[in-house]
C-alpha cells in the first residue's frame, strides 16, 4: 500500500505544472520526504507546504501518514484534510474516536517530541468532534459535555458548546444549561463572558433571568456592564428598576457613569435626574465626574409616546409642575400658580378647538420660563433653575411641536421706532433689542439708530437695527443684525448683514385714553385705591401709595414724587393721554398679595416731549424715574420713554426714542 502510494507520487513528479502554483519537480520531492520524516517538526511543516502550494494530489499519503505519526500532530494533520475536503476526512475522524482509547494513551514515539496535556482518550474524542463540527457533521454533540467537564480538554470542548446549542435540536437544552452553569460560576472571567455572550447570541431573551443575574453578580465589572448593556438593547422591561439599583448598589465608578447616562438618556424623569444629580455630588473621580456633567448638561428629556394625545401631554406639564416645585427647581408661589394657570388655560383653549390660541399660550409658557431662568437677579423670589427650564421649556416644546406653528408676536423688551440708547453700565438680561426704521438725525446718540454705551452689557437673543455703535467695554452675547456696524466692543453672537427694516411691519396696537375730569391726589404718606375708570391728572405725593384694583384705566397725565409706590391687585390697562413722570425710589408693580407678573400691567403714553414734540424737548413724554422699581410695560410711541439711571425694570419698553440710563437693568416680561 505504502509502495503503491509513493509510486503515484513519483510519477507525479513528471509533470512541471501542479494544480496550486507552479514548483521544481526536486521541491516537491523534499516536501514528500519531509512528510515522511520521523522528525515531527519536519512532518509539520511539510503540511503547511502542501496547503500553501495546493498539492492535492500528496493528499492520499497525508491521510495514510496519518495514522503512523504522533498523537500530538494530528490537529495539524486533519487541518490539512479540511483544506483540501478530503471525501475520507469523516471516515478518519470517527475512526479516531472509536479508537480513542487506543489512540489517546499511545506512547510518545519521539524522545523530543511532548505530548500536549489534552491528550488522552477524551481530548481525541474532542478533537475529532471538533474537525466533525467543521463539516457539518453533529453526530457526536453528546462527546462535548464530558470534554467540557475534563480540565485538560475544556478549553477545546468549550467553543464547541455554542455549535451544539445551534445545530444540535437533541441536545440544544443540555448545551444551554451547560452554558448557564459556566456563565454563573467559572473562575474565569473570560470564560464566564464567553459563555454569556455565547448564551446570548443564541438564545438572547430567551436568558433575560440570566442576563440580570450577570448584570448584578458577576464578579467581573466587564461582564456585569455587557450584561448591562445587553439589557439595555433588549428593552428589558424592568430596566428603571435595575438602573437605578446599580446606581447606588455598583462600586466601579465607570459602570456607574454608563447607569446614570443611561437613566437620563432612556428614562430621563424628574426623579432620574434628581438621582443623578445626587449621585454626581458624591463622586469623586474626576473623569467620571467630566462624563456625568457632560450628560446632564446636553440633557433633554425624552419626548412623549406618539401614541399620547395633546390632552394627556398637557396633563403631564401640569404633573411636571408639580414635580419641580417639589424638588426646589422652581421657586416662588407667583409663578407656579402663572405657569400652572397658563397650561391650565392652553388645556381649555383646546378643548374648545382653538388650537392655534392653545400654541400661543405654550410660547408665550416658553417665554415666561425662558426669561425667569436669565432673570437670576431680579430679586422677586421668583425663579426657574436649570432643571426645570429642560423640563418644562422642551414638554412645552413637544406640545408645540404637534399644534400649529406660532411665535411670540413681539419677542423686543427695549424697541424704538426710531432711536434707541442703552447707556454706560446698563444691562440688558433677556428678550430682543430692536429700531424699527432707518431714521433720519437727530438721534439720542452718536448720530446713529442704536447705541450700545460703555460697559453696557446686554444678553438677549438678538441686537437689530439699522446702524449700530457699539463702545469702550460693552459685553454682547447676542446675534447682531444691522446695515452699518462700529463695534469698538465685544461681540460674541453671529453677525448678520444686510438688515431688512422695517422690523416690524406692524406695531402692537396702541390703546388711546378717554380721560375723566376728576382728579386724584394721594397725600404724602397716605393711600388711596382706585376701581377702573376715567380720571383726569393723577398724583402721588412722597411716600404715597396708590392701588388699582386690576381693570381698565383711563387718566388725562400720571406724577409721583420719591418713594411713591403704585400697586396692582389685578390684570390692568393703564391709559394716559398726556405724560407718565416719577420721581426717586418709586415701585411700580403688583402688590406683594398677588401672583400678578409684569406682562399683565400696561402703560399706554400718549404724550409728546414738552410742546414742540422734538427729540431735546421737555419733559419728556414718559420718564422712569431715578432707581426705580418697575414691573410693568410701557408703550409710548409718540415721545422719548426715559428709564433713569440705576432703575430696575421688568416687562417690555416701547416707545418712538427709547433710552436706558446708567446702570439701568432691563428683564423681559412682554405683555405684546
Amino acid at each position: 500500500m505504502k509502495a503503491t502510494i509513493v509510486f503515484v507520487i513519483v510519477l507525479a513528479l513528471s509533470t512541471t505544472r501542479l494544480l496550486g502554483q507552479e514548483i521544481p519537480p526536486e521541491e516537491k520531492t523534499r516536501i514528500i520526504a519531509a512528510l515522511d520524516s520521523s522528525d515531527q517538526n519536519q512532518d509539520l511543516r511539510a503540511l503547511d507546504e502542501i496547503m500553501r502550494y495546493n498539492l492535492v494530489e500528496i493528499v492520499p499519503l497525508v491521510e495514510e501518514k496519518i495514522w503512523h505519526r504522533d498523537n500530538g500532530g494530528w490537529d495539524k494533520y486533519l487541518k490539512t484534510l479540511l483544506h483540501f475536503q478530503s471525501a475520507n476526512l469523516p471516515a478518519i475522524l470517527h475512526r479516531m474516536i472509536d479508537s480513542s482509547e487506543v489512540y489517546g494513551s499511545r506512547p510518545i514515539i519521539s524522545g523530543s517530541v511532548r505530548l500536549p496535556p489534552w491528550w488522552n482518550p477524551v481530548g481525541v474524542q474532542a478533537l475529532a468532534t471538533e474537525y466533525l463540527f467543521k463539516i457539518g457533521n453533529y453526530s457526536t454533540a453528546r462527546l462535548v459535555f464530558p470534554a467540557v467537564r475534563d480540565s485538560s480538554v475544556a478549553w477545546r470542548a468549550f467553543p464547541l458548546l455554542k455549535e451544539v446549542a445551534q445545530h444540535s435540536i437533541e441536545y440544544r437544552d443540555s448545551a444551554k444549561s451547560t452554558l448557564i452553569q459556566i456563565a454563573r460560576n467559572s473562575t474565569s472571567p473570560a470564560k464566564r463572558g464567553r459563555a454569556q455572550s455565547y448564551l446570548l447570541q443564541i438564545f438572547g431573551s430567551d436568558v433575560l433571568s440570566e442576563i440580570v443575574f450577570w448584570a448584578k453578580s458577576d464578579n467581573d465589572a466587564g461582564n456585569r456592564l455587557t450584561a448591562l448593556k445587553t439589557l439595555c438593547s433588549l428593552n428589558y422591561p424592568d430596566l428603571h428598576s435595575l438602573l437605578t439599583e446599580r446606581l447606588i448598589e455598583e462600586p466601579i465608578p465607570a459602570y456607574k457613569a454608563f447607569v446614570a447616562e443611561s437613566l437620563l438618556i432612556r428614562f430621563g424623569s424628574t426623579a432620574d435626574y434628581r438621582m443623578v444629580e445626587t449621585y454626581f455630588a458624591s463622586e469623586t473621580n474626576p473623569g467620571v465626574r467630566a462624563i456625568i456633567i457632560g450628560a446632564l448638561n446636553s440633557f433633554i428629556p425624552p419626548a412623549p409616546s406618539p401614541s399620547f394625545t395633546l390632552s394627556q401631554m398637557l396633563d403631564s406639564l401640569s404633573a411636571l409642575l408639580g414635580e419641580v416645585k417639589s424638588y426646589g427647581w422652581l421657586s416662588g408661589e407667583g409663578l407656579y400658580s402663572e405657569l400652572l394657570e397658563a397650561v391650565q388655560s392652553a388645556h381649555s383653549r383646546l378643548f374648545s378647538g382653538d388650537s392655534v390660541d392653545c400654541a400661543r399660550i405654550m410660547v408665550s409658557f416658553q417665554s415666561t420660563i425662558d426669561n425667569e431662568l436669565r432673570d437670576s437677579l431680579d430679586n422677586d423670589n421668583r425663579g426657574v433653575s436649570i432643571e426645570s427650564w429642560k423640563f418644562l421649556y422642551h414638554h412645552a416644546q413637544y406640545i408645540l411641536d404637534r399644534l400649529p406653528a406660532v411665535s411670540l408676536v413681539f419677542p423686543y423688551t427695549v424697541f424704538a421706532t426710531h432711536s434707541l440708547w442703552l447707556e454706560q453700565n446698563s444691562t440688558v438680561y433677556s428678550g430682543d433689542i430692536g429700531v424699527n426704521e432707518a431714521g433720519a438725525p437727530p438721534f439720542l446718540n452718536s448720530d446713529v439708530e442704536l447705541t450700545i454705551g460703555i460697559g453696557t452689557t446686554v444678553s438677549s437673543k438678538s441686537v437689530k437695527a439699522n446702524r449700530i455703535k457699539v463702545k469702550d467695554g460693552a459685553m454682547i452675547s447676542a446675534d447682531v443684525y444691522y446695515n452699518e456696524l462700529e463695534n469698538n466692543g465685544t461681540i460674541t453672537g453671529t453677525l448678520h448683514t444686510p438688515l431688512t427694516l422695517p422690523l416690524v411691519s406692524a406695531l402692537p396696537e396702541f390703546m388711546s385714553a378717554t380721560p375723566g375730569t376728576t382728579n386724584i391726589t394721594v397725600p404724602e404718606g397716605g393711600t388711596q385705591t382706585l376701581t377702573p375708570g376715567s380720571y383726569g391728572n393723577i398724583l402721588v405725593r412722597k411716600d404715597g401709595t396708590l392701588v388699582l384694583t386690576g381693570g381698565e384705566y383711563h387718566f388725562n397725565s400720571f406724577d409721583t414724587g420719591d418713594n411713591a409706590r403704585i400697586l396692582f391687585q389685578g390684570v390692568s390697562e393703564v391709559r394716559i393721554a398726556q405724560r407718565f413722570d416719577t420721581d426717586q425710589g418709586a415701585y411700580i408693580g403688583p402688590e406683594d398679595t398677588t401672583s400678578l407678573t409684569a406682562d399683565k400691567i400696561v402703560f399706554y403714553v400718549s404724550g409728546i416731549n414738552g410742546s414742540s414734540g422734538t427729540l431735546s424737548a421737555l419733559p419728556k413724554a414718559a420718564q422712569i424715574g431715578i432707581a426705580n422699581t418697575v414691573k410693568a410695560n410701557f408703550y409710548v410711541p409718540n415721545g422719548t420713554l426715559w428709564i433713569r439711571q440705576n432703575s430696575r425694570v421688568t416687562g417690555a419698553f416701547l416707545g418712538k426714542d427709547v433710552d436706558v440710563g446708567i446702570g439701568v437693568k432691563v428683564w423681559h416680561k412682554s405683555a405684546f
